[in-house]
């Protein structure tokens, strides 16, 4: 998931069910050209995760400007946050899925 977090804007997620440094670089890729933010002094604020420290993940953010940054270990005021995000992504979700349900009939 990837998150604007001055306007808490989810602007990129998806869900697989492995992690890998392609999965990661097809997100930030999609979501960079959806914001029209390439070359624009984007950071990137990410965990130590293996896929966010991938050579393939570096080399494309570089490729597209943006500048990458690790966060410090786990503490409560990140879980919160990123708990938050992810009960706001729940009910969009939940609200897109009614809106195509109404759709078919």
């Amino acid at each position: 998931m990837i998150i604007d977090i001055f306007s808490q804007k989810i602007v990129g997620w998806e869900v697989y069910e492995s992690e890998s440094g392609e999965y990661a670089v097809e997100l930030l890729e999609r979501s960079l050209w959806a914001e029209k933010c390439i070359k624009k002094d984007v950071v990137l604020h990410s965990n130590n995760g293996s896929p966010m420290k991938c050579l393939l993940m570096q080399t494309k953010m570089i490729d597209m400007g943006v500048i990458g940054s690790r966060r410090r270990p786990v503490s409560v005021m990140t879980t919160r946050t990123h708990n938050r995000c992810f009960a706001q992504l729940n009910t969009v979700t939940a609200g897109q899925s009614k809106a195509l349900k109404a759709r078919k009939m």
